[in-house]
């Protein structure tokens, strides 16, 4: 379960005309590059962290650290059972 390829370049093509990332050539592999996140990214990066964990602390209230770990104990075997599939 991963990203496509057109997918991905469409993404990183809206990020970079919005001035959120660059694209660095890499020396050792021509067909490579490096995405690098612009100083404009970084407060938004900031932004969204904070509201992250507003939310996480508000998702995970009233659930036990054990039914957690058993959460994500089936979330992993499901995950599993999907890539096997």
């Amino acid at each position: 379960m991963g990203v496509e390829g057109p997918t991905l370049a469409r993404l990183l093509d809206s990020l970079e005309k919005q001035g959120l990332v660059q694209r660095q050539a890499v020396v050792e592999d021509r067909r490579a590059k490096k995405i690098l996140l612009s100083d404009t990214a970084l407060p938004l990066i900031e932004k969204i962290e904070t509201i992250a964990n507003v939310l996480r602390i508000e998702l995970f209230e009233g659930v036990s650290e054990e039914d957690l770990r058993v959460s994500m104990r089936v979330h992993s075997q499901i995950l599993a059972n999907l890539e096997r599939s």
